[in-house]
């Protein structure tokens, strides 16, 4: 992911004081609306305990973010990944975050 569409620490906590929220079955979000350049950001639940589960599943969100991001306008994103999410392959997780960012509206239509 570039690095021009990686969150800040600042912009996380903006996001969690000010953002609105978004769930799905795979995972939950914050979002805030700001002009400029669309930015996503990654954490997971605390209830997945292995650490190479929790960087494997940053890892397969961050690809599916990458493929997302010609279609996405203005805003910030912060995902945060649910236990549930564990063994989902990359389609599923590309819905997944397709479904966060149109629920957020940060989807570009068209």
């Amino acid at each position: 992911m570039p690095r021009k569409n990686r969150l800040g620490r600042r912009e996380v906590g903006l996001i969690f004081r000010r953002g609105g929220r978004v769930q799905h079955s795979l995972a939950w979000g914050r979002f805030l609306m700001v002009e400029g350049e669309p930015k996503v950001g990654f954490g997971v639940s605390g209830n997945v305990r292995q650490a190479v589960v929790r960087n494997r599943l940053k890892r397969l969100f961050r690809e599916a973010a990458r493929s997302l991001l010609p279609r996405l306008k203005k805003g910030w994103l912060m995902v945060v990944v649910k236990p549930e999410a564990v063994g989902s392959p990359l389609d599923r997780v590309r819905e997944c975050m397709a479904a966060l960012c149109e629920k957020a509206g940060m989807m570009d239509v068209g």
